[in-house]
């Protein structure tokens, strides 16, 4: 009875099965099986190579175009300070 007294309870134990089915999971795992033991050809291969390079090409490009916006926004803005400023009466030249 006193060891009955001081002795914890032993943790309930749950038949867990999940309801969900996720029929793409499923898909991709059977694709993986299928082709996990083939070797990939030469030209395969440089995929990823040419992939980064091209991302590397079209990082550089939306840089520059980027930068050309905020070029053309920044000449716009000057342009409508310059004629606010010329039209209240105060001129710089």
């Amino acid at each position: 009875m006193i060891g009955n007294l001081f002795k914890q309870r032993a943790h309930y134990v749950f038949n867990y099965t999940p309801r969900f089915y996720n029929e793409r999971k499923e898909r991709l795992e059977a694709l993986k099986k299928k082709y996990e033991n083939e070797q990939l050809a030469p030209s395969e291969i440089k995929i990823p190579i040419n992939f980064r390079a091209s991302w590397k090409k079209n990082k550089v490009t939306t840089n520059s175009s980027a930068n050309m916006r905020i070029a053309i926004i920044i000449v716009v803005l000057v342009l409508f300070a310059y004629l606010y400023l010329k039209y209240l009466g105060i001129s710089f030249f």
